[in-house]
């Protein structure tokens, strides 16, 4: 048997659940008893440190990706057209889900189904509890006025494609527009999204503050 906690940190804080840990740890019993503590920000605190092993499960950068599509080919046999462009979408996914994508693909459609791959990226994004995945529509001839914002995008957005930095030309910071709601600076977002053809992702700052003390930096 074995003990699993999630979003274990408010429990250190409690006294008790400390000194049962120790309790726990250190009775002297024949039969091994693993704790596992699952968390993306481990904070042990230093009576406890020496009773603990931390284990990082990072995701793989796209280099890493890219070592393991090689390899998911060599072992499965199977034929993985643009693995840098593949390698690039399975950002933020760890291994298992990259593996476990590729697997249900090619077992469901007998091919890589890039709907599929973007589909899944869509899961994985909204798992996050805190970004919103938006099909973008409007496009720039939807919008008017704000022609100096048109006429900064116009001149930006070449810098934007990644065949711009085969050429040392450095990505552009973005734009940073201040209004009051209803102005437009998300809809412009959208348009820029539609143009270069890429996800439209929105940060709710509603989702990331908290009432709780310390809630709002987790």
């Amino acid at each position: 048997s074995a003990f699993i906690f999630l979003d274990y940190e408010s429990k250190f804080d409690a006294p008790a659940f400390r000194r049962w840990i120790k309790d726990v740890y250190e009775l002297k019993n024949k039969k091994y008893i693993p704790f596992i503590f699952i968390t993306s920000d481990p904070n042990i605190p230093e009576d406890l440190n020496h009773l603990f092993s931390v284990v990082y499960y990072d995701t793989p950068n796209k280099e890493e990706i890219v070592e393991l599509l090689e390899a998911y080919e060599e072992v499965k046999e199977k034929e993985l057209s643009n693995k840098d462009e593949l390698a690039h979408k399975f950002l933020g996914f760890n291994r298992t889900e990259i593996i476990e994508c590729l697997d249900y693909s090619f077992y469901k459609y007998d091919q890589l189904d890039w709907t599929y791959v973007n589909n899944k990226r869509i899961e994985v994004i909204k798992k996050s509890g805190v970004l919103d995945y938006r099909e973008p529509k409007l496009t720039m001839d939807d919008l008017a006025g704000n022609n100096e914002f048109k006429r900064w995008y116009e001149e930006s957005k070449l810098a934007f494609d990644p065949e711009a930095r085969k050429y040392n030309v450095p990505l552009p910071k973005g734009f940073l527009g201040l209004s009051i709601p209803g102005c437009g600076k998300t809809s412009f977002a959208e348009a820029i999204a539609n143009d270069l053809n890429v996800p439209m992702l929105v940060l709710n700052m509603g989702s990331l503050l908290s009432k709780y003390v310390g809630e709002s930096e987790r």
